[in-house]
């Protein structure tokens, strides 16, 4: 019968910006804590950037590789392991996150978890429970029983709102917006969709052209004015979003 958990191996990165390592092997399961520095993690589905304080589970169907950012390193505790129930409740973690990647408020107890344990690598899985499988299990129980909302900052429709109509001078990158929420760009993507039918992107940029009409129609400011106070440091660009949201040129409608 096979054990309910097995640890392989479990260590800790750190000081490493070349590193390039494959998301998990052997049908293994990954837990990585990303606890300081940058990162992604991409394979033939999506690409993912890694944003600290993070959990991130690799799966053996995911064929994916982790990369370090070689300006920023990141710092990362890792366990890989097995188990009919560890399985289980991994999938059930990610099911309830709704993502294998957790951004999280609190790590501090998954942390201790990992800082206690000597790292070690087994060339077989164990078929009994030791310190290591019952410090796996109770990081995995832990997951599972706390409330989504108590690891990842909640975020809300008024919230992004008030961000993104804040800042409607600038340009504003994906990963820009989903470091500041502590999301991962899925994550922040997926609730732009759901609260405004759009990507963030898209939606930003259509709050600085409702703006921008109603500058253009006060025949206040110039042209080239209303572009730079929206951010676009290039007027002809500006005018060219602004068409392809009205029909019209800028000058159209500010003469």
């Amino acid at each position: 019968m096979e054990p309910p958990f097995q640890v392989r191996s479990i260590g800790y990165v750190q000081n490493k910006p070349l590193d390039i390592t494959a998301g998990t092997k052997q049908n293994d399961i990954m837990i990585n804590l990303f606890t300081e520095g940058k990162g992604y993690y991409k394979n033939n589905a999506f690409r993912e950037n890694i944003i600290q304080p993070c959990i991130a589970f690799f799966l053996p169907e995911d064929s994916g590789i982790l990369v370090c950012d070689k300006h920023e390193p990141y710092k990362r505790y890792y366990m890989r392991y097995s188990g009919k129930y560890a399985r289980y409740l991994t999938k059930n973690i990610i099911e309830k996150y709704k993502n294998q990647f957790i951004q999280c408020n609190d790590i501090s107890s998954i942390e201790l978890n990992f800082k206690s344990s000597n790292y070690i690598i087994r060339k077989e899985l164990p078929q009994q429970m030791g310190i290591l499988e019952s410090k796996l299990s109770t990081i995995l129980t832990n997951l599972l029983d706390d409330n989504p909302e108590n690891q990842q900052k909640k975020i809300t429709e008024e919230k992004l709102d008030v961000y993104l109509q804040e800042r409607l001078d600038r340009k504003l990158s994906l990963d820009q917006m989903a470091n500041d929420f502590h999301l991962s760009t899925r994550q922040l993507s997926r609730h732009s969709n759901s609260f405004f039918g759009m990507g963030i992107i898209k939606y930003h940029e259509s709050l600085k052209m409702n703006l921008a009409l109603r500058l253009l129609e006060n025949k206040i400011l110039k042209i080239n004015e209303i572009a730079m106070r929206l951010g676009y440091s290039d007027p002809l660009h500006f005018s060219r979003v602004f068409k392809n949201k009205y029909g019209k040129s800028p000058t159209n409608y500010h003469n």
